[in-house]
């Protein structure tokens, strides 16, 4: 009796109920169970043992296996090995899903790219292209290599007017000391050079803080000022 598993699920056609053979009454006075059910049984339990494998199995049919690393191959050869992804449960690193190349002799030689792990976290080696929107939830950021954090306590904007133009500055320089009148009065021409300078300087501030106020209220749009 040829039992189907693993390939299909056996029945109560290829794995039927034991059938009673009359013994020989000179020999036997007890009924007997037919040697084809019995190995039937036998051979559905090794092929059962097979599918799942034992600790450490090689063989890649073997739940053992798929469960400790299966390699997904890729068209394009590197180092003589095509492997390019490794799905590795990793207890000893946490590591869920772990990504590379050159898996030869994995984990020897296993270039890792990416991994995700229990908690996760998604670690890239290389950039990280989104072509949809961003959508963070979290209450942390940092960027290049510094720690996230919290975002900042509020800027509070009393002067609020926004402009995204800043505009060119004209230095007017009034370093040099004023002689004044002779009896020492200041003369009307350097009090007007004095104002034109004073006014260029007071436009410019005026353009840079609502500058300043555009950037501000673009990072609150982002949600990275509150």
């Amino acid at each position: 009796m040829a039992i189907n598993y693993p390939a299909t699920l056996d029945d109560a056609t290829s794995l039927a109920a034991p059938t009673m053979v009359e013994p020989n009454p000179t020999t036997d006075a007890t009924k007997e169970v037919s040697d084809d059910r019995v190995n039937a049984c036998r051979d559905s339990h090794l092929a059962l043992q097979a599918k799942v494998g034992s600790d450490a199995s090689a063989v890649t049919g073997s739940l053992d296996y798929r469960v400790k690393g299966v390699r997904l191959l890729s068209t394009v050869a590197d180092g003589g090995d095509a492997c390019r992804a490794l799905w590795s449960v990793n207890a000893t690193s946490g590591k869920l899903l772990s990504l590379g190349d050159n898996c030869t002799s994995f984990p020897g030689t296993f270039d890792e790219k990416a991994y995700i792990d229990w908690k996760g976290k998604l670690w890239l080696s290389d950039e990280l292209e989104i072509d949809g929107a961003l959508n963070h939830d979290g209450t942390t950021v940092g960027f290049y290599g510094v720690a996230p954090t919290t975002r900042p306590a509020a800027i509070t904007q009393t002067y609020a007017t926004a402009d995204r133009t800043l505009g060119a500055y004209t230095p007017d320089n009034e370093s040099a000391a004023y002689t004044g009148a002779a009896d020492g009065e200041a003369k009307l021409v350097d009090i007007n050079a004095l104002r034109v300078a004073y006014e260029n300087l007071r436009a410019f501030a005026e353009d840079l803080a609502q500058l300043v106020n555009i950037l501000v209220d673009d990072l609150r749009l982002l949600g990275l000022e509150q």
